[in-house]
């Protein structure tokens, strides 16, 4: 039988024109967990996703990546949901490789696959692909600075799928976060094996290990960078505070909006002995620079 043509381009044509797929409302409320975005060297990496519970969307989005040294850490031991959720923001919590199984730049790839995944899903997940905040602690917020100094520059932009979207983001809040790694190795033990262990750096002091200074977000900042809050206690023993100081001067010298919050006395989780109300200060500064950032119009719980 002679290939019919005509029906051919037909259904290619149809299969063109089809229209995205539809959010499906039975998930408001819910969370849906180990969404399989991205495939890395053969591992299926995995995110998991809180649904506002109503439909007032499409719903700006709150990216959260965990921390943990690059080498710990889950996505299913979240603390900043649901709360979010409830005012109508799309909570994803991402997970991604960790060493030693896994070297940098293996972690921030899955981290803007992340990005670029929801944007190629933007209608199955009711979300608004220009209303993308991202937020992380320690290790994680070292992954979105770098995500926000890079953006869609040539840099961390070649593995993964969903490569003709973009892995912008409207902004960061990075808490915490080590921001400039050359001197990773002189703040601790603990943090000297970090150096090596996860990017393949020298574990000697004040090297200036291009290794390492590839892997800062201080080596990309760039007038364009989307708006970041900082956050970070000045009793930081893993984490000098410094870093976020210095990295805070740095973006404002290139014309970046940058917000400063410093705990005095906190810790690298922020809390501090005796005043358990000063992570309250930091946490109404990651409010409202959320407000303000995703532009939310509903009210707020205080």
């Amino acid at each position: 039988m002679k290939p019919n043509w005509l029906v051919f381009f037909l259904l290619l044509a149809l299969a063109a024109c089809s229209p995205a797929p539809k959010f499906d409302e039975t998930r408001l409320g819910t969370v849906d967990r180990d969404i399989r975005y991205c495939e890395m060297d053969g591992t299926g990496v995995l995110m998991d996703i809180y649904y506002p519970p109503k439909n007032n969307g499409p719903w700006p989005v709150l990216l959260h990546v965990h921390g943990g040294g690059w080498s710990s850490g889950s996505k299913d031991n979240s603390y900043i949901f649901p709360d979010f959720t409830e005012p109508g923001i799309l909570g994803v919590e991402v997970g991604y490789r960790l060493a030693p199984g896994a070297q940098f730049p293996a972690q921030i790839d899955d981290v803007k696959c992340a990005v670029r995944y929801l944007r190629a899903h933007a209608a199955e997940y009711n979300l608004d692909p220009d209303r993308i905040l991202a937020v992380g602690e320690s290790a994680g917020g070292h992954l979105v600075a770098l995500l926000g100094a890079t953006a869609d520059s040539g840099e961390f932009n070649e593995a993964g799928q969903w490569l003709e979207y973009s892995a912008d983001v409207r902004a960061v809040a990075a808490i915490s976060a080590p921001t400039n790694l050359d001197t990773i190795a002189c703040w601790s033990d603990y943090t000297a094996q970090l150096a090596q262990g996860v990017f393949g750096g020298s574990t000697e002091c004040n090297t200036n290990d291009p290794k390492l200074v590839n892997a800062s977000p201080a080596a990309y900042v760039t007038e364009g960078d989307p708006p970041i809050l900082l956050i970070s206690g000045t009793a930081d023993s893993v984490v000098p505070y410094e870093q976020a100081v210095t990295f805070h001067e740095q973006l404002l010298a290139a014309g970046v909006d940058s917000r400063l919050v410093l705990i005095e006395g906190g810790d690298h989780g922020l809390q501090v002995p005796g005043n358990p109300a000063a992570t309250d200060e930091a946490w109404q500064a990651l409010i409202d620079f959320i407000i303000e950032q995703l532009k939310i119009k509903v009210p707020f719980w205080m």
